[in-house]
């Protein structure tokens, strides 16, 4: 499925709203971080600490989006897709097995093209619209 303009625009401005919020973050030293590795168990009494941190992109995905929800660029994405009669249906559309269900709703999308995107860019903060262009449609991705 090829993006129509009017998602994929609005696509790329909450991607750039994101890393927005996410530069802001960083530059007031508000990133949630986690351990690069486990905790190394030294004896059945005492462990270390990993040497080394880096930034929980999955946590801070949730508070950026959080902070977004009301701004224009996140309800203008969100619009764009509930219009689309191909999108749409399969929102709030429940996935999954007996054991462990879920709905599909508008922040997950949103999500799985940021953590493509910094993927794919190696967790840079800066948006580049080459990287954006190649294969950040999250409606033709196969699992």
């Amino acid at each position: 499925m090829t993006l129509p303009n009017k998602i994929k625009s609005a696509l790329q401005e909450i991607v750039l709203a994101v890393l927005q919020v996410m530069q802001d973050d960083v530059s007031n030293s508000k990133v949630p971080l986690r351990a690069a590795s486990e905790l190394k168990i030294t004896s059945a009494t005492t462990f270390e600490l990993p040497d080394k941190i880096k930034p929980d992109y999955g946590i801070w995905l949730i508070f950026v989006l959080h902070k977004l929800e009301k701004q224009l660029t996140y309800t203008a994405f969100c619009k764009a897709i509930d219009e689309n009669p191909q999108i749409s249906p399969q929102l709030n559309t429940m996935i999954g097995t007996t054991e462990f269900r879920r709905r599909i709703n508008h922040d997950d999308v949103i999500r799985s093209v940021v953590w493509r995107y910094l993927e794919k860019t190696n967790y840079q903060l800066e948006f580049d619209q080459d990287v954006f262009d190649t294969g950040m449609n999250p409606f033709s991705w196969t699992v």
